[in-house]
């Protein structure tokens, strides 16, 4: 089971409560009764190594059949306790449970919380700029790279989110534009970018 995105990390709080042991809740939900339950850690490679596991213990022989899941309510759960009367979701289901932890021992210490390096996004920042700097390149060069997705440079000053949505989002636009294009189509593409945001 891959950990839910509102209980992934220990700085955030819980705010409709949860269960005490999720995916024996998600499995009483369908039907199933698992002889082991897992609750993996959070993180990019959360989606693939239960996986990677489960089918290493069906070739095994350790497992004759594994589910994975994962799940994410976020903006559900900020919605609701906005409101009032705020639902409460505690579960005490009890059972076996694998729990795995944050995963986060290691990765994030006192020093880089106190410089801001607190998620992945920042980290990334931070090896692409060092990544820049060992090729010897200034980051107006470094953007103007054949990987580089926006290719103008960026001050911290100037730069945000919310552009780095809008010029993606156009940059999607205009592909799904060529590609109609080449193949004779045409139709507005502008919807088939929306999930990226709004400009």
């Amino acid at each position: 089971m891959i950990e839910p995105g509102q209980i992934g990390r220990p700085v955030r709080t819980i705010a409709l409560c949860k269960s005490d042991n999720y995916p024996r809740s998600v499995a009483d939900r369908v039907g199933a009764d698992p002889a082991r339950a897992v609750l993996e850690v959070g993180g990019g490679q959360s989606s693939q190594h239960p996986v990677t596991a489960s089918a290493q213990a069906i070739a095994d022989g350790t497992s004759s059949v594994a589910l994975v899941f994962g799940s994410e309510a976020i903006p559900t759960v900020r919605h609701l306790a906005a409101g009032e009367p705020r639902p409460d979701f505690t579960e005490t289901r009890g059972g076996q449970l694998e729990d795995r932890g944050y995963g986060l021992s290691g990765m994030v210490g006192r020093y880089s919380a106190a410089h801001g390096l607190t998620d992945a996004t920042t980290h990334y920042a931070l090896f692409e700029n060092a990544r820049r700097a060992r090729s010897g390149r200034t980051p107006e060069q470094y953007a103007r790279s054949p990987p580089a997705a926006l290719r103008s440079g960026r001050t911290a000053d100037r730069f945000t989110i919310r552009e780095m949505i809008r010029d993606l989002k156009s940059r999607c636009i205009m592909t799904c534009r060529a590609y109609r294009e080449r193949r004779g189509g045409g139709g507005d593409t502008s919807a088939s970018a929306d999930h990226l945001g709004s400009g």
